[in-house]
């Protein structure tokens, strides 16, 4: 599933019974995804409370075998962001998923 800026700012319009311009909401997610995406190019970690660790991580050089060719080649190394989630939300996503499952 994907979210949009638009869709969070929706959201926030309604919880806030419309009283900020959408607007402005839009823009406050902006800032704040900016301010995010500053911090993890830096290569610093971000914890979000109730949704876990923000972290960025370098995978290291590695070769492989090209399955088109049959070659072994070079896989340069690269970097990536990984959410490690918090006790709260896991705890919180096992009772949604309990909630749902049907048991026999």
């Amino acid at each position: 599933m994907k979210l949009t800026r638009s869709q969070i700012a929706s959201k926030i319009h309604q919880r806030l019974n419309k009283t900020v311009p959408k607007a402005i909401i839009y823009d406050a997610i902006g800032i704040v995804l900016d301010e995010l995406t500053d911090k993890l190019v830096e290569g610093e970690q971000i914890p979000i409370e109730n949704l876990g660790l923000l972290n960025v991580y370098k995978t290291p050089e590695t070769s492989g075998v090209n399955v088109v060719t049959g070659k072994l080649e070079k896989i340069e190394s690269s970097h990536s962001v990984q959410l490690i989630p918090s006790d709260t939300l896991l705890k919180f996503v096992k009772k949604k998923k309990e909630k749902f499952e049907r048991k026999p």
